[in-house]
């Protein structure tokens, strides 16, 4: 399922629609998002909010239920829309895939309006730290050896 119809049912939602016109101002500004490779681990997927009248973030997480309040903070941020980004949730994993080239066990995502900032827990002890813009370009990538940085003990730690 592409982002634009997780969005969708949220707007649908009896509860976001008594939100939006409490907060006519409220615009979409990011989407988190954890992904798993298991079947049996499911997504987690979560549209982020800003209200510049009340000065506050706001989320809320699929299957939708509700609107959180997340932090009260002033800041200027550009509006998400979903149909500028090349890449989308339903595609992603068989492109950090192929970006890769392996397996992985997660993928931790944060979509802006600039585009996608990805995290790819490997298989093999690396972390992929990954961002494109909105074409799906790879714009920097870094791979992170997690057996160097944190398995590498030193007696004197002990």
């Amino acid at each position: 399922m592409k982002l634009n119809d997780f969005f969708n049912r949220l707007k649908n939602k009896d509860f976001f629609k008594e939100f939006k016109k409490e907060n006519l101002d409220l615009f979409l500004v990011s989407v988190f998002c954890i992904l798993s490779k298991s079947e049996k681990e499911s997504d987690k997927i979560t549209f982020n909010f800003y209200s510049p009248s009340k000065k506050s973030f706001f989320s809320s997480d699929y299957p939708f239920f509700e609107m959180k309040l997340i932090e009260e903070k002033e800041t200027e941020l550009k509006e998400l829309f979903l149909n500028k980004q090349s890449i989308d949730i339903d595609n992603l994993k068989e492109f950090v895939e192929k970006i890769i080239g392996g397996s992985f066990s997660k993928i931790i995502c944060f979509l802006l309006e600039d585009g996608w900032k990805l995290r790819v827990f490997r298989n093999d002890f690396f972390i992929e730290k990954i961002d494109l813009n909105k074409e799906g370009e790879i714009i920097k990538r870094e791979k992170i050896n997690l057996k160097d940085s944190f398995l590498n003990f030193n007696k004197k730690d002990f």
